[in-house]
């Protein structure tokens, strides 16, 4: 089997066994990959299959009511572009960088494309101050970020020198301007493939009650796994039918935290 056949496999054994804990946990095992990236592996593959290509992966809902829609062919196409991109701009394999965006295109652009690359991405908060960012590159040891162009002051304002991609706005100097990426070549690879042990995340916690913490994780594998184990043995311990534990979870919810498309495939859910 390929890794995409794997990952579908061990998906929808748990959606047939959603209402049925016990067969869940007799049945499930987590698949095993010695390489694996979901953005080739699992969005790409679905981006090319004819039956699916043009569905929308990512729908973006706006206060006014508008919405975008985005198809799995638009995204896989658009983040090859975008890895092309930066790559050709120097950003190279294991890099960590700063992804600073709201909730807009560019911010899964930027995710896919991250994932393409093998870049290590740090997600962060528009809301971080400069402060919060000095402290970002220098224990994440990112020398990238993309932000969105309210956010360029608050970069100006912190030491040390590093490489600025700039969303939106009117192009600022000594910056990267994100909408000339439109004009890449939409042909990127890596040399070798990713091993499902690399390193793609780097989260800083919310700091509530001391310095934020750093936290490792390797979503390349499965990057539900930890949410997913604790849920299953939390319904075991507790006695709780799998019945009665997912509405505390939302409708099926169980699943997107196991696995980062729903079944349909109506829409891209990172769990970032």
């Amino acid at each position: 089997m390929s890794n995409t056949e794997k990952f579908r496999a061990a998906r929808d054994l748990l959606l047939d066994a959603r209402d049925d804990y016990h067969r869940a946990r007799a049945e499930f095992a987590w698949p095993e990959f010695t390489d694996f990236n979901f953005a080739y592996d699992w969005f790409d593959a679905i981006a090319q299959d004819p039956r699916r290509a043009s569905e929308p992966a990512l729908i973006l809902a706006e206060p006014d009511g508008s919405t975008a829609r985005y198809s799995w062919s638009e995204l896989s196409a658009r983040s090859t572009q975008v890895a092309r991109w930066l790559s050709d701009h120097g950003l190279r394999r294991g890099e960590a960088i700063i992804v600073m965006l709201g909730n807009e295109v560019a911010l899964w652009e930027t995710m896919l494309a991250g994932m393409k690359l093998g870049a290590v991405i740090i997600p962060t908060t528009t809301q971080a101050t400069s402060e919060d960012l000095a402290d970002r590159f220098e224990r994440g040891n990112a020398s990238w970020v993309i932000a969105g162009h309210g956010q360029l002051e608050k970069l100006h304002a912190v030491p040390g020198s590093r490489t600025i991609v700039q969303v939106g706005g009117v192009p600022e100097a000594g910056t990267l301007h994100f909408e000339d990426s439109h004009r890449a070549p939409i042909e990127f690879s890596l040399d070798a493939p990713t091993r499902a042990d690399e390193n793609l995340l780097l989260y800083f916690t919310s700091g509530t009650t001391s310095q934020p913490k750093l936290v490792q994780a390797h979503p390349y594998l499965v990057s539900g796994r930890p949410s997913g184990n604790h849920v299953l043995d939390w319904a075991g311990t507790r006695r709780r039918s799998f019945e009665r534990r997912l509405p505390r979870l939302g409708q099926a919810r169980l699943v997107e935290f196991l696995w980062p498309v729903d079944r349909r495939g109506h829409r891209l859910c990172l769990q970032l």
